[in-house]
């Protein structure tokens, strides 16, 4: 429950998953028969309320960045519900897709691979403006500016390249990228462990003040 919600009042989750589960098969011969599945998700339901945080905890392979791609249907659930603001994302078709990804992004485990090296940082985090047509020319820069400010980088840095940028800034980059299209729900997939030890305290202080 939200810190600032009274205690008798409950809140309708803003994600509800309910038994997901996501198997991938196993195949073999000649011919690729299925022989057998890889259960990555199996069963899994849980509530998150708006303002909540959910933490997954396990070991490496375990599932837990499956859960995260089927949640957003960057991958398919073999079964199961997943419901955002009350609408089963799963039987939404790709146009009804493309319109929910707005409210809801995605913060990857490796800043390095999350930002195309030939694209300067202004037009990757403007690229989401683009795709979802919000704004004109000038409203799309000043979104991505203010994104920009939010993470602690500044106007001048969007001519410049991802190698210009160490992996923390990087990283905050890549949450600009996430935040600018102002989404109610973000799947954060590790987003420190790639990062030095100095500078994961400092990503991860910036994704709770954002919140």
């Amino acid at each position: 429950m939200n810190e600032n919600t009274p205690a008798n009042v409950i809140q309708a989750p803003l994600v509800s998953v309910q038994h997901l589960k996501k198997y991938f098969p196993m195949r073999d011969g000649l011919f690729q028969k299925t022989i057998d599945y890889v259960k990555a998700v199996d069963d899994v339901s849980f509530d998150i309320v708006r303002g909540e945080t959910l933490g997954l905890v396990g070991e490496s392979g375990c599932g837990k960045t499956t859960l995260g791609r089927a949640i957003l249907r960057l991958i398919e659930p073999s079964s199961g519900s997943i419901c955002f603001k009350d609408r089963d994302i799963a039987k939404l078709n790709r146009a009804q897709m493309k319109e929910m990804r707005r409210c809801m992004q995605v913060v990857f485990q490796d800043p390095y691979s999350s930002l195309d090296p030939r694209v300067v940082i202004g037009d990757s985090i403007q690229r989401g403006l683009d795709v979802h047509h919000i704004g004109n020319a000038r409203e799309r820069k000043g979104m991505v500016i203010d994104s920009l400010r939010k993470v602690g980088l500044e106007e001048y840095h969007l001519h410049r390249y991802p190698y210009e940028f160490s992996g923390g800034q990087r990283q905050r980059i890549v949450i600009a990228r996430a935040l600018v299209l102002q989404p109610e729900f973000i799947v954060c997939d590790e987003p420190v462990s790639a990062l030095d030890v100095s500078i994961q305290s400092q990503v991860l202080n910036l994704l709770k003040t954002l919140q």
